[in-house]
């Protein structure tokens, strides 16, 4: 991936979600809620392909 592109990235992320990337407790936080909507998600998915009637 260039630079370019990465500042851009990380740009829009900060722009949209407002985490502060010098606070590394920010940083901490928005990824430990990545890695809980994630398991969320799996969790969910993994119901819905076991019962597919409902």
């Amino acid at each position: 991936m260039h630079v370019n592109t990465m500042r851009y990235r990380l740009r829009r992320i900060r722009e949209v979600s407002g985490v502060d990337f010098a606070n590394a407790d920010a940083v901490l936080l928005a990824h430990l809620q990545l890695r809980l909507a994630a398991m969320r998600g799996a969790v969910v998915d993994a119901n819905d392909t076991a019962n597919p009637a409902s």
